[in-house]
């Protein structure tokens, strides 16, 4: 008994801290990310010559990342629907040839009750969230693991375009995953990135290229018996340091839909998450 004050304590300190990050979902892609990406004036300079988009790791060395994220899930079984807060930690291992590993790790989540006008809030509850290793990720920002179950977070988290961009310019790069919608089965799904540099920003004394990023992912209907579909929308934010090529800072905000077929009744999952995280210095 005497623990719980303190758990509580840390709780509270765990959800405040998210808050000021995250505020009420149920808004567009728009408005949650413009709530997640900085509000400091970044004063824009000039385009820099033969910038090189891509990963550095031809030498060894780790980059630490503060990993933060905000889900509202709701479904046909639910649908007040079910809110998880995550904080932890993204390792990017560059291995010194040219590929990395990607480890997340320190992970606490805690889940509640979306709160209705005039309701108490319920304490909320713990959520064991396991380490997890991603390998063989290239400099060019694709992973060659496109079976692993978080292959989609390296290019989630860390996109990076095909092709050299001038400010203005675009690309649509198309990426084919298989992913796990049940512990047994895997289902196909093409994600495509649309990646548009926007301008170079000075953060600091250090210059980064700006990409505003728009995902969209999905199944086709008929690759396995059970799941009907799943339908991926996201828009991104981020903050590219071309000299040391390494990530700041990236945010983004993401809608699933999952259509499933369980005990031959149609089931429905919609989740809203936001996601954003920063170089740890």
């Amino acid at each position: 008994m005497k623990k719980q004050p303190l758990f509580f304590f840390q709780v509270l300190c765990f959800l405040l801290n998210l808050s000021s990050v995250y505020a009420e979902m149920g808004e567009s892609l728009e408005e949650r990310l413009e709530r997640a990406i900085p509000q400091e004036y970044y004063l824009e300079v000039q385009e820099p010559f033969d910038p090189v988009f891509r990963h550095e790791f031809s030498v060894k060395k780790n980059l630490s990342y503060l990993h933060f994220e905000h889900s509202i899930s709701r479904g046909t079984s639910s649908p007040n629907g079910s809110e998880v807060l995550m904080q932890g930690e993204l390792i990017l291992e560059s291995s010194g040839n040219g590929t990395a590993v990607l480890r997340g790790k320190n992970a606490k989540a805690y889940m509640r009750k979306p709160l209705r006008p005039g309701e108490k809030p319920t304490p909320p509850m713990p959520l064991s969230v396991p380490e997890f290793s991603l390998k063989g990720l290239q400099e060019n920002g694709i992973s060659t693991e496109t079976k692993a179950s978080r292959a989609i977070v390296f290019e989630v988290v860390f996109p990076l375009p095909s092709v050299t961009l001038k400010v203005g310019q675009s690309v649509k790069d198309v990426v084919p995953f298989i992913t796990k919608l049940s512990s047994l089965e895997e289902v196909p799904i093409v994600l495509e990135k649309h990646i548009t540099l926007k301008r170079y920003v000075a953060i600091g004394r250090v210059v980064c290229a700006e990409f505003d990023v728009r995902f969209r992912g999905e199944t086709r209907q008929g690759d396995n018996k059970k799941h009907l579909g799943l339908k991926v929308e996201g828009l991104g934010k981020y903050y590219f340091d071309i000299s040391a090529r390494k990530f700041l800072f990236s945010a983004v905000a993401i809608d699933n839909y999952m259509q499933m077929k369980l005990a031959r009744q149609l089931k429905t999952v919609t989740t809203e998450s936001l996601i954003r995280v920063n170089l740890n210095k």
